[in-house]
């Protein structure tokens, strides 16, 4: 019995450290993917300014930025409650 109650506890502290993990990564890919949309928006936005699309393109791939920044904030707090 002692036993499966250190199994219980060993697998949720796994599975918490793999939810951490996976916060980060996501985090990470949506950067790296933001930074890239938002480098080649801005340079097309420079050689025709009066085209707001690029401008929103921009916008938008910040607000994906942030609202991934939030998803890992929670799932960062998610897995300190699994601990």
């Amino acid at each position: 019995m002692k036993d499966e109650g250190g199994a219980a506890k060993e697998g949720k502290r796994m599975s918490s450290s793999f939810l951490v993990q996976c916060a980060a990564d996501h985090v990470r890919d949506t950067a790296l993917q933001t930074s890239t949309v938002v480098g080649k928006a801005f340079q097309k936005w420079l050689v025709q300014p009066f085209n707001l699309i690029f401008l929103l393109i921009i916008i938008i791939a910040h607000i994906q930025l942030i609202v991934a920044v939030i998803q890992g904030f929670l799932m960062l707090l998610l897995s300190m409650f699994m601990r």
